[in-house]
């Protein structure tokens, strides 16, 4: 889900004078699959624990529920962590930088920042035709110093391709006619032809 800048949003550390462009959330089918890859590996775990224990070792059944409801209670574990990550993962556009919040442990978050001009280049790249014809895909950011922490990868964009043409946009301002940085107006996440 994307949002509009204008919705007063913010984020820890953001600057008084920055202007946020835009937030990037990966799409809901993230978390769609997200958690029917929970439901799958749940229940096939569930059923090579019941097979096992029942035909092969024949454990009592007190130990057969007792898995179950372990392999259950795991299930859900998971799930709430997909659910977390899915709402803790995002993006800011300003007009100094991109950071990108995500979560790495149930309580605590990473955060990533790349100023414009530690950019080199962006990409967007979908995973199929499918994915190309939902306009869903990837979101690369390149920066200059491969050493620092690699690209910035940002799974499930909607829009993908015209938010990396505006980076790229956002890029080369930045680099070349700094002046020009207050008069970028904010990316709106609508089909070509009908954003203004």
């Amino acid at each position: 889900m994307q949002h509009f800048p204008d919705e007063g949003l913010s984020f820890a550390g953001m600057q008084t004078d920055e202007r946020l462009l835009y937030l990037i959330r990966p799409h809901k089918i993230f978390l769609f699959f997200g958690i029917v890859q929970v439901i799958i590996i749940t229940l096939a775990t569930f059923f090579v624990w019941q097979r096992l224990s029942l035909e092969f070792f024949n454990f009592e059944k007190e130990i057969v529920w007792l898995g179950t409801f372990l392999v259950f209670i795991a299930g859900v574990l998971f799930l709430i962590w997909k659910f977390k990550y899915y709402f803790c993962y995002r993006a800011y556009l300003t007009d100094r930088r991109i950071v990108r919040f995500e979560a790495i442990f149930p309580v605590t978050e990473k955060r990533r920042t790349l100023m414009w001009k530690e950019v080199a280049k962006t990409r967007g790249s979908a995973g199929s035709f499918i994915w190309r014809l939902f306009n869903i895909g990837e979101l690369e950011i390149v920066p200059k110093l491969i050493e620092s922490e690699g690209e910035m990868n940002l799974p499930f964009v909607f829009y993908f391709e015209d938010l990396a043409s505006y980076i790229d946009k956002i890029v080369y301002v930045s680099q070349n006619e700094t002046f020009k940085l207050q008069e970028i107006r904010p990316f709106i996440a609508r089909p070509k032809g009908s954003r203004f």
